[in-house]
């Protein structure tokens, strides 16, 4: 299988919330982050959400020097059950970046390095 990905992922650790409005009431949910790119996010979530919904996020990752918070608005792409769960895609309105998402992007990046 070809992978036709632009951006490498990354294990990721902590916890992720979701906010967004269904039927016109706002929900937020919890969910395990999976792995992470510049440019979207693999979750675990008990029950997913509808695809092309708007999810304001909230990363808070386990990061070198201790549990760092990050916000990126973002879109569901797809979600896929497995067993009892369902692993969901997102994918960020913007690309992470070392100017507004300075913590999570340089945290990338070491990861990265610890790879090649």
């Amino acid at each position: 299988m070809i992978n036709h990905r632009r951006h490498k992922r990354v294990p990721i650790m902590g916890t992720v919330t979701l906010k967004f409005k269904d039927k016109g009431d706002f929900r937020s949910i919890q969910a395990l982050p999976g792995s992470i790119s510049l440019k979207g996010l693999g979750l675990y979530v008990d029950d997913p959400i509808e695809d092309d919904t708007n999810v304001s996020t909230t990363i808070n990752f386990m990061s070198f020097e201790g549990i760092k918070p990050v916000s990126i608005e973002a879109s569901v792409v797809y979600s896929k059950n497995i067993g009892s769960l369902f692993f969901m895609g997102i994918q960020f309105k913007e690309e992470i970046n070392s100017e507004k998402h300075y913590l999570l992007y340089e945290h990338m990046q070491k990861i990265l390095a610890l790879n090649k």
